[in-house]
């Protein structure tokens, strides 16, 4: 949740004030340079980084930095060599797109869809962002699919044009698609799921960011069944996060009923 209200933070002065690349060296004056863009974007890229790397290899890159540059200086480079030397791999489009040459973060829009006669769950990833940040990022994604059993089945999504499209062969229709269900991507996620898959993961035991949008995705279709989901959660999730976003969610519907 915290991680949250720092991506929400980046987001508004992203949207409000202005947008760079994570290294920049225009500012007007040195307190400039300590803005959301380089402390909670730089956060939400090192989680995101961890994330793609697992803990072992991003703690083990990080404990070679920290020794091999004690008491030193340092720049991103340093780094980046790092991470590629402890794990073997080459991170050169992550560092170009998310800290040294891109601006910006993905704006996506995830779409989900069952075919019957098929058997198959269908899910399109599109990245809608415009003007000079309209190159599609390349992304790692999750997606959890949970079944009317509640088996749940984690699935590693490669995202890297504008639009993507995944199927998954199945007996029958999921009970729930959950896209990035702890929230690692710094990006805006529309979700256009089925109604009836949103309220199972508004009232199920999942991490609390995959609850949180449910929520807010419910009150932009503010139906009956959808807000008594809303007000149930409101007053019985166990979770105080989620309790406070869905009073959020639910004081931007204009009804009486919300």
């Amino acid at each position: 949740f915290a991680r949250l209200q720092y991506q929400r933070n980046y987001l508004k002065e992203d949207s409000q004030r202005y947008r760079r690349p994570l290294i920049s060296r225009k500012f007007e004056e040195p307190l400039d340079l300590f803005d959301a863009h380089l402390y909670e974007k730089g956060a939400a890229v090192l989680h995101m980084l961890r994330r793609q790397l697992g803990d072992e290899t991003f703690f083990g890159a990080v404990q070679r930095y920290v020794s091999e540059h004690a008491d030193g200086l340092v720049e991103t480079s340093d780094l980046r060599r790092a991470v590629e030397g402890f794990s073997g791999l080459d991170h050169g489009r992550f560092f170009d797109q998310w800290v040294e040459v891109g601006a910006g973060h993905p704006e996506l829009r995830v779409q989900g869809s069952w075919q019957g006669e098929e058997r198959r769950f269908t899910m399109v990833v599109e990245q809608t962002q415009e003007g000079a940040d309209a190159t599609p990022f390349h992304l790692q994604a999750s997606l959890l699919l949970v079944d009317v059993g509640g088996q749940q089945t984690p699935h590693a999504l490669r995202i890297t044009r504008s639009r993507e499209v995944f199927g998954f062969h199945m007996a029958q229709a999921p009970a729930m698609a959950v896209f990035d269900p702890r929230g690692d991507l710094l990006a805006t996620v529309e979700l256009d799921l089925p109604e009836p898959m949103l309220r199972t993961a508004l009232g199920a035991r999942l991490p609390v960011r995959a609850r949180i949008a449910a929520a807010h995705a419910l009150a932009k279709r503010p139906g009956r069944r959808n807000l008594e989901m809303l007000a149930k959660a409101l007053m019985e999730d166990e979770s105080w996060c989620v309790q406070a976003e869905v009073a959020a969610a639910l004081a931007k519907v204009n009804s009486g009923g919300a």
